[in-house]
């Protein structure tokens, strides 16, 4: 599936997706405009199901929103992006200073901790931080900005 879905947000700006996949319970959409590489999605719950909610019905308001939400993460993260990278370097400083312990149950403790301690990097949503930052780090391009 890859249906063209857009809206414009209280701000005027023009936000462009595609439906990626659409099933009786799940939606998930991909943003291509004025950002892009960034995959979001939507699952009914058991309430919605039992009720006998689909989300074909739904798909294209829940797109709408799923766009607006990946819009919203992403610019945030673009206005203080070196800061999360600073976030996520020294969380991988972290992570490789535990290796050294020996003992793999304070290991595993450790690194659960760290990774929930930095996990959406107060962005809150889920989204591909480590594809984003690793990229980074690797080429020094941010791979979510259009061409």
């Amino acid at each position: 599936m890859n249906e063209s879905i857009s809206l414009q947000n209280h701000d005027g700006i023009l936000i462009e997706g595609k439906i990626t996949k659409l099933e009786k319970w799940e939606l998930e959409v991909e943003i291509t405009k004025p950002f892009r590489n960034w995959r979001n999605s939507y699952k009914m719950n058991e309430v919605q199901i039992r009720q006998g909610c689909l989300m074909v019905n739904e798909y294209e308001k829940t797109g709408r929103w799923l766009l607006e939400q990946s819009f919203n993460a992403l610019n945030m993260l673009d206005e203080r992006f070196e800061y999360y990278l600073s976030m996520y370097e020294r969380k991988l400083q972290q992570l490789d200073a535990i290796q050294k312990i020996p003992d793999q149950a304070v290991r595993s403790r450790l690194t659960s901790k760290i990774d929930n301690g930095y996990g959406r990097i107060e962005l809150h949503q889920m989204g591909p931080y480590n594809l984003i930052f690793d990229a980074f780090i690797k080429t020094g391009k941010i791979i979510y900005h259009v061409n």
